[in-house]
């Protein structure tokens, strides 16, 4: 608004004068784009945050005045999150909406558009990246269980019989894995006490040597346990098998 204040006279004597304001106003139009500023953002966020975790303070302006200066704020993408109103007027809070799973998608990248109620009308975009972080909530599979092993008897102590392996969907140490045998007093798992595997690579040795005619069958339990915090862990079963060889020569029982 400008305010000018104008004088008129006449050339006569004495000369005759009249004042008045001049009043000017500047009707606003709609041209200027609503601006979005991100004043701070969490780029990182792990999957276990509960839904309504802040990740973003966003707030919005627009230069222009009345319908052409009032901003609504939306998100384009169908995502987990959800744009909070705060008390203060354009200011939003951009929210976890739901649980994320690291597993299922890993990285968004969420645009929020701005638009004001002009017209025509315009608006402004600006595009967060969110990285979801990971927690150790997988524990290691197994590709079967329970797991066969067929072994000839006569083997040699000390030399590996069997491999088994198992996976796990985190990353980085949530993912390592390591391999024990359960063992334990009970006559029906005592054949565990003969068998020994490496921890790290999940390969299996016999300690001993076993003897078809003696036992034909039996089982042992591995354990996979990752090494994230708390570590979890899985098991599996393996049936061991003893195949016979030629190594007992007939015995005549009658006559003597």
């Amino acid at each position: 608004t400008y305010k000018l204040d104008v004088q008129v006279s006449d050339k006569g004597q004495p000369p005759l004068t009249e004042d008045c304001r001049v009043i000017i106003k500047i009707i606003d139009i709609n041209d200027n784009q609503p601006e979005i500023e991100v004043t701070s953002l969490s780029s990182v966020v792990a999957e276990n945050s509960k839904p309504g975790t802040v990740i973003s303070l966003i707030s919005v302006t627009d230069k222009d005045s009345g319908l052409n200066g009032k901003v609504i704020c939306s998100l384009k993408e169908n995502v987990p999150f959800e744009l909070k109103p705060s008390f203060q007027e354009n200011m939003y809070s951009l929210v976890t909406k739901q649980s994320l799973d690291r597993e299922m998608l890993s990285y968004y990248d969420i645009t929020i558009a701005a638009t004001d109620s002009g017209q025509p009308s315009l608006s402004s975009e600006k595009t967060l990246s969110i990285q979801v972080s990971d927690m150790n909530d997988n524990a290691p599979e197994f590709p079967q269980n329970p797991f066969s092993l067929y072994l000839p008897e006569n083997n040699l102590p000390g030399v590996s019989i069997f491999c088994i392996s198992a996976w796990d969907i985190d990353l980085n140490e949530n993912s390592a894995i390591s391999y024990h045998v359960v063992r334990d007093d009970t006559t029906r798992n005592e054949m565990a006490n003969f068998i020994n595997i490496k921890s790290d690579t999940g390969e299996i040795l016999a300690l001993k040597t076993f003897d078809f005619e003696t036992m034909k069958t039996f089982q042992f339990k591995v354990v996979a346990t990752d090494s994230g915090t708390p570590p979890l862990s899985s098991n599996a079963t393996v049936n061991v098998f003893i195949l016979d060889q030629n190594d007992n020569a007939p015995v005549i029982l009658y006559p003597l």
